[in-house]
């Protein structure tokens, strides 16, 4: 008989394959596919990588600025000594740093408290408070606290609420 080559029917595009087709022939369309798939990536895994949660509030770092060096900078540690140090209704005699440690003695003309140093511990400038030395009739006392490196990369807020988880949030 005759050699007659019979095509194979064409199988029609449905309107997804035809979009999908579309899609992939425009590049910019593709680049934007990408960036909006790691824009979410990003945004559900980035703030389990942050070092703050997004509800903490700093409130010794109120509208700071952003930058890659560790908080405090060496003008804020006086102040936030003074603020802690001012809540103990003690009076500061004198304070030095040595490395990452704050040495503070404090007089007042009532006899100190040991329980007051947790006004330190409290802060988001200090951490890990101890007494050095007492004096015996209690009106003098060395304490020590270390000083807590925290990074904003992105600053913070109004309220002192780390700028980099909420965006990651957002």
């Amino acid at each position: 008989m005759t050699d007659i080559a019979v095509a194979a029917p064409v199988v029609g595009r449905s309107l997804w394959g035809d979009a999908w087709a579309r899609l992939k022939a425009n590049r910019a369309a593709m680049f934007s596919l990408y960036y909006l798939a790691f824009i979410a990536v990003i945004s559900v895994l980035g703030p389990y990588f942050v070092p703050h949660q997004y509800t903490t509030i700093y409130a010794d770092y109120v509208r700071t600025p952003p930058s890659f060096s560790a908080y405090p900078k060496a003008d804020m540690i006086e102040g936030a000594l003074d603020e802690a140090i001012r809540r103990m209704r003690v009076d500061i005699k004198e304070w030095r740093q040595e490395g990452s440690r704050v040495f503070v003695t404090a007089r007042s003309s009532k006899p100190i408290d040991d329980r007051n140093i947790r006004y330190l511990d409290r802060s988001d400038t200090f951490d890990d408070t101890k007494i050095e030395s007492k004096s015996p009739d209690g009106l003098e006392m060395v304490m020590s606290a270390s000083i807590k490196q925290q990074y904003f990369l992105f600053g913070t807020d109004n309220t002192g609420r780390d700028l980099l988880p909420r965006t990651l949030m957002a």
